[in-house]
């Protein structure tokens, strides 16, 4: 699924083809917040497409970040949760580098 969402136009999945936003998606809400949180300041720090596209999926499978990006910010980012607490160590974001980290405690 993701590799054909990548083709956007050129997908097999006719769904897929469908929704294809174009230039406009960049006005969204959610793409300039992953543009702002993710892309720029992974981009700075040079570690590579597979982290940055990793990075961008954590933020599809909790649906766009979570409300206000709250959620993204909690777990990969090592922001507070509305009680005030961080995020416990075992359930933070891993790296994409470590391979076959665990996304279940994320969730």
């Amino acid at each position: 699924f993701v590799m054909d969402a990548l083709r956007g136009r050129g997908a097999k999945n006719p769904i897929i083809q469908s929704h294809c936003l174009g230039g406009l998606s960049l006005l969204l809400p959610e793409v300039q917040k992953v543009c702002e949180v993710i892309l720029v300041p992974f981009q700075k720090m040079e570690i590579g497409v597979a982290e940055l596209f990793f990075r961008v999926m954590l933020v599809v499978w909790f649906g766009a970040g979570g409300k206000g990006f709250a959620s993204y910010e909690y777990f990969a980012l090592g922001g507070k949760n509305f009680r005030g607490k961080s995020c416990p160590t075992f359930a933070a974001a891993p790296s994409f580098s470590d391979g076959a980290a665990a996304l279940e405690p994320m969730y």
